[in-house]
């Protein structure tokens, strides 16, 4: 019988962590600057191979095998396959493209293939670097949709140095939408998988609207005679980079370019309350066990409290700024961005409404933004708010570049009432988590 490799559900899986904190040098009931190590962290250490020998849902249920060299020689000959490269967008894109593969997966009848994720606000040595599930419980996921969830490294060995090349024809969806008329090509990802692609254009019948794609047309490129038709209705594919191969959309693993501007009835709907890739995906992409409980401790720390302790209620702000200053037109003389103010007022009703309706008494508020203006971050923690330094911590130092945006989400995904900003995906997850998960109340706040 091959050896499958466990899934990796620690965080920092194959890592000696000895630098992860026990406790930190409290100042003022803040962080200090320091991360203190104080022996290891204590993730899981029982082999989810064993765990989850009688589990429906695992990997090795829908592979014939272990991973190797080329993605084919683990596929299920009789089994059907979807897969795309993430949004080359923020982390929080990158997210909401996932959901929309593995629902389109759960309408296709086909097992989602999750790609690493990746992040422009990261450094391109970052990209590949975190896989789907050591941000996401993949087990539970699975369980929820009642379908196995793949990601790449169950499928295709990558050393990080060395790759086998695949050729494979993929849809291209962005030529749809884009004014160069051409794949949204996501190198970070399909390069480091070691991918030759050659992608056809899709039929023009996908296009909803102006920034969208329609789910219910996509389904149409995953059935034999649906797909027949759609490939008499466009060209033929563009040739690969490596190899120069135009083959035509792979059958058995079906593979878009992009799927983050994919909606069912409305552009940008993952914010709505029906949004179905949310109901149906979306809600259940719970974090990591060991993600949870690395922010079990950054809590505990951040509000002064010994490990064990029972983390008190809170409201989470996300604040984004620095880009979407960009997008700004405030009146003369008036600020672009919402002022502290506004997020007192903002905090006062929540509470209240908490209050009201949970009989919860909400005292602490977490601040998570990308402001660099010392002044900003002096009036935040005036109002006796919390702030997770992660500058002055050395989160990325210690743990890695995508752990302070990880801690961050985390967060806000645990607060009693969230507060964000309008229009910033971050922000719109948050949201979407704290009310299914918490129950609790969220708003996202306009800028000017």
């Amino acid at each position: 019988m091959a050896h499958w490799p466990a899934r990796r559900i620690s965080v920092l899986s194959g890592l000696v962590v000895f630098v992860i904190l026990s406790a930190l040098l409290l100042v003022s009931s803040r962080f200090g600057d320091v991360w203190l190590s104080a022996g290891p962290f204590p993730f899981p250490t029982k082999n989810p191979a064993e765990e989850q020998h009688n589990d429906p849902y695992v990997a090795r249920t829908v592979l014939r095998g272990p991973p190797g060299a080329s993605f084919r020689d683990a596929l299920l000959p009789n089994e059907r396959y979807i897969t795309s490269w993430g949004s080359s967008a923020g982390w929080s894109n990158d997210v909401i493209s996932f959901i929309h593969l593995i629902y389109l997966g759960q309408e296709t009848n086909r097992i989602a293939v999750l790609p690493y994720h990746t992040s422009t606000h990261l450094p391109w040595e970052a990209q590949g670097q975190l896989s789907f599930g050591e941000a996401f419980d993949v087990p539970r996921l699975a369980k929820a949709l009642g379908r196995p969830v793949l990601e790449w490294n169950d499928i295709k060995l990558w050393n990080g140095t060395q790759v086998t090349w695949d050729a494979i024809g993929c849809w291209d969806l962005w030529s749809k939408l884009s004014e160069d008329k051409a794949p949204r090509e996501s190198y970070g990802v399909t390069h480091r998988l070691g991918l030759d692609i050659a992608y056809t254009p899709a039929p023009d019948y996908v296009r909803a609207s102006d920034f969208h794609v329609g789910f219910s047309a996509l389904t149409t490129l995953a059935w034999p005679d649906s797909r027949a038709v759609a490939l008499a209705d466009t060209t033929e594919a563009k040739p690969s980079l490596g190899s120069h191969h135009t083959s035509p959309p792979d059958e058995q693993l079906l593979c878009f370019d992009f799927l983050y501007y994919v909606g069912s009835f409305h552009s940008f709907e993952i914010g709505l309350q029906y949004s179905p890739a949310w109901n149906t995906v979306g809600r259940h992409m719970h974090w990591n066990p060991s993600l949870d409980r690395l922010v079990d401790l950054f809590l505990q720390a951040l509000f002064g409290l010994a490990d064990g302790t029972t983390i008190p209620p809170f409201i989470s702000i996300h604040a984004r700024h620095t880009d979407f200053a960009a997008y700004c037109s405030p009146e003369p003389g008036q600020p672009c961005f919402t002022s502290l103010d506004a997020y007192t007022q903002e905090v006062e009703r929540l509470q209240k409404r908490i209050f009201e309706r949970k009989g919860i008494e909400v005292k602490h508020v977490v601040v998570t933004s990308d402001e660099t203006d010392p002044s900003w971050w002096a009036g935040v923690k005036a109002a006796g708010w919390f702030v997770p330094d992660h500058d002055g911590l050395g989160t990325a130092d210690y743990l890695g570049v995508w752990y302070p945006v990880l801690i961050d989400a985390v967060i806000q995904s645990r607060g009693q009432g969230f507060i964000g900003t309008e229009g910033s995906t971050m922000s719109i997850l948050a949201a979407r988590r704290v009310e299914d998960w918490q129950d609790g109340e969220a708003s996202l706040l306009r800028f000017n």
